[in-house]
């Protein structure tokens, strides 16, 4: 009986064992469509000034995609093992039987020794077989602890202190920045490359994109220099916001080698 429920849990694990990838995959899968989604409804209108439409619908449609290929994979494993254990737990039921059956036409037990045989046989290898019964349950919580680890790593490396080669020199009633590049998490491409601005104490600036913000920012632009004229105010509207991506992510992006160093 152990040798038999330790046969089944080989092949359960053999045939079964892609399914942690799988489901961690499908997790990461399901995530990604998500971000994407809420990425397009909060920058709807900003898509729409780019014209970006059609691009972001086919970033959509590829990580929705994605994630039907993943899932079906995921069927295609789950397939294979319930036709296995399905054949496990009906050879339980003749297996017993089988046992038991020439000592039965010897006349050496009674009948109702191939029943009892039969229960006590499927007691004790259940009792044995978890990971054939329960597999896909287990590979699914597998892939949710190591999602949870995941996130544990990078909640810890997030808190570590990093070296920043950004020299700080605090002056009181002025804000400048000489010589600043960004780079943004995982892209080659610098966000900002050779910043040099000064902001005096007494001035304020905003920023906007799009027509109903740039109108309201103007307005409220109007209604300082109106109670508040000593302020100084400078105004940044950013006509195609998609300047800021890099090429690869979007064509108007500018590349690398054509950032001109700003200065204000």
């Amino acid at each position: 009986m152990p040798c038999y429920a330790a046969f089944g849990s080989l092949v359960t694990l053999v045939v079964g064992r892609p399914l942690i990838k799988l489901n961690y995959d499908q997790l990461d899968k399901e995530a990604s469509f998500r971000s994407a989604l809420i990425h397009v409804r909060e920058n709807a209108e900003s898509i729409m000034l780019a014209r970006g439409e059609a691009r972001q619908s086919k970033r959509l449609m590829d990580r929705f995609g994605e994630v039907v290929a993943n899932f079906r994979r995921i069927t295609d494993i789950n397939r294979n093992v319930g036709f296995f254990t399905t054949g496990y737990n009906w050879l339980i039921q003749i297996i017993p039987a089988l046992v038991v059956a020439p000592a039965f036409i010897r006349g050496e037990i009674d009948f109702g020794a191939i029943t009892q045989s039969a229960m006590a046989f499927t007691a004790l290898v259940a009792a044995f077989s978890l990971i054939v019964t329960q597999y896909q349950s287990l590979s699914t919580f597998a892939a949710v602890v190591a999602r949870l680890s995941s996130l544990i790593d990078a909640i810890e490396q997030s808190k570590a202190p990093g070296q920043s080669t950004i020299e700080i020199v605090e002056a009181e009633g002025l804000v400048a920045y000489e010589g600043l590049t960004l780079f943004p998490p995982a892209r080659a491409e610098p966000l900002l490359k050779d910043l040099s601005i000064s902001i005096s104490a007494a001035t304020r600036v905003t920023a906007c994109c799009g027509d109903v913000p740039t109108i309201e920012t103007l307005a409220a632009v109007e209604l300082l220099r109106q109670h508040a004229p000593e302020l100084k105010v400078r105004v940044v509207n950013i006509v195609d916001l998609m300047r800021l991506q890099p090429p690869s992510e979007h064509p108007h992006g500018l590349r690398a080698e054509s950032d001109h160093p700003v200065s204000s």
